[in-house]
């Protein structure tokens, strides 16, 4: 009977799909003690998998007995992560096996052997400060210090204390939400921290340190849009990437964007009646406002027309005629060129061509070339007439 009521109470919380058929799996239990040695009650014992960009998935969980004891069920054979946390942040959270390195945790295989973790708790230290803006205190605001421990939030202060953090090194991070603040790294925001020289660590077991935050601004590019004359321009289009804005009548655009160091997009602009436009910016643009010149569209340089095409019947004697459409500008002069067959035809250079003996069976075009001083000259070639007939 002792034996049913402590299988009964191991099983407390244990889905049933933890109590599937062992084939093929293992079950995977333990006990948790105090760093004295003593029993370690009501705390959390998560099973995980984490997958190569350390997304974790949470296969089981289960809250420890007053003995110290847990069971997270069967389990298919695989690689597994094991950790334990203290919800009052009393002990620090703790991976079993021991970490071999700083940052990341390691696996643990299960076999169809079962597997007995005995895991000995340490206990989590406390770490305080404030986070401010422009040296006032900022609420609300989150404050981790990685994934394993609960993030609290500032006060009214800009007061906050992350507990239950084990002794050693450790990346603290405020993290504002959706608003005017960027998220910081520990101690201020550096645009170029990724390359220059990265977020300060924190010995979690400095006795009476502040560990205080300094937030900034949301980062942006911003200016005004305005034509050669210097007057803004409303209604012009600004995008970097995907990110865009429209200008007002002062002709400003601001776009919200965290450049990174070392990285030069260029803005593009829109404007009806403008020329489209780009300018290339950079680290040292970041949070600085840049002057967007529209250009008026630059006068067409080449002459424009459609193709001929060709009046008259296609017989032996009959006259064909060159009909040409608008081209332009005005002072465009045209001269035309007849082919048969894809030949010039000698002497036929005028606006019209009478049908000889020779295009007979033979399919006539007509190519049409616009000239005007300054401009790109303009050549067309019209469709071919069907095959000349006899009369």
């Amino acid at each position: 009977m002792l034996g049913l009521a402590l299988t009964i109470g191991l099983l407390v919380g244990v889905s049933s799909a933890a109590l599937a058929d062992s084939t093929n799996s293992g079950w995977i239990g333990g006990v948790v003690t105090t760093s004295t040695g003593a029993p370690a009650a009501n705390l959390v014992a998560t099973l995980y998998t984490i997958d190569a960009d350390q997304r974790r998935t949470t296969i089981a969980s289960s809250v420890t007995r007053s003995d110290g004891k847990f069971w997270l069920g069967y389990q298919p054979v695989g690689s597994y992560y094991l950790l334990v946390t203290d919800p009052t942040g009393e002990d620090a959270a703790t991976w079993w096996p021991v970490p071999s390195g700083p940052y990341r945790p390691d696996a643990f295989d299960l076999t169809t052997a079962n597997i007995y973790a005995q895991i000995t708790m340490t206990p989590g230290l406390d770490i305080s400060g404030k986070v401010t803006f422009d040296g006032k205190p900022v609420a609300d605001v989150w404050v981790c210090a990685g994934p394993d421990i609960a993030c609290p939030q500032t006060d009214a202060s800009g007061a906050y204390t992350v507990r239950g953090i084990a002794a050693g090194l450790h990346q603290l991070v405020a993290d504002p939400g959706e608003g005017p603040y960027v998220m910081t790294f520990y101690p201020s925001y550096t645009a170029a921290w990724s390359e220059v020289s990265g977020p300060q660590l924190i010995d979690a077991t400095t006795a009476g340190q502040a560990w205080d935050f300094e937030l900034a601004a949301v980062p942006y590019v911003g200016g005004t849009v305005v034509d050669e004359a210097g007057a803004p321009i409303a209604g012009a289009t600004v995008c970097l990437h995907t990110l865009c804005d429209t200008t007002g009548a002062d002709g400003v655009f601001r776009i919200d964007v965290d450049l990174p160091f070392h990285y030069f997009p260029s803005l593009v602009i829109t404007a009806a009646g403008y020329q489209d436009g780009s300018l290339m910016i950079g680290a040292n643009q970041h949070e600085a406002s840049v002057t967007l010149i529209a250009s008026k569209p630059v006068a067409p340089t080449k002459v424009t027309g459609t193709a001929p095409s060709i009046s008259g019947k296609a017989k032996v004697g009959a006259r064909l005629r060159a009909k040409v459409g608008g081209w332009g500008p005005d002072g465009v002069a045209l001269s035309y060129r007849w082919y048969r067959n894809g030949v010039k035809i000698s002497g036929a250079t005028k606006a019209t061509y009478r049908l000889t003996w020779r295009d007979w069976r033979k399919k006539v075009t007509v190519k049409v070339t616009g000239r005007l001083a300054g401009y790109t000259s303009l050549t067309m070639v019209s469709a071919a007439t069907k095959k000349v007939g006899w009369r």
